[in-house]
């Protein structure tokens, strides 16, 4: 796992970046003794606002939504998004 922090960037840029770089990993895959594997990419998405309680906080939610994709087969987005009732997260 990595981590990327884009700066002053919506979350509709942070979608694009992420498709980008799934796009880019899928069509290059890992060569290993002249063999071609390819790869996926699942990418968790949280953004960090005025109102967010840390960036750990934020960071821990791009976690969460990160797993979630994995947890829907893999190679997908999902961006993390607080729940109105503020008392469950809806992915």
């Amino acid at each position: 796992e990595f981590l990327i922090l884009l700066s002053d960037a919506p979350l509709e840029k942070a979608v694009e970046v992420a498709r980008r770089l799934q796009t880019s990993v899928r069509t290059r895959g890992i060569y290993y003794h002249e063999s071609r594997f390819e790869c996926t990419l699942s990418i968790g998405i949280a953004a960090y606002t005025s109102s967010s309680a840390s960036l750990e906080e934020t960071i821990i939610c791009a976690d969460h939504a990160l797993y979630e994709a994995k947890s829907f087969g893999g190679n997908k987005i999902n961006v993390f998004q607080k729940h109105i009732s503020d008392q469950e997260f809806v992915l």
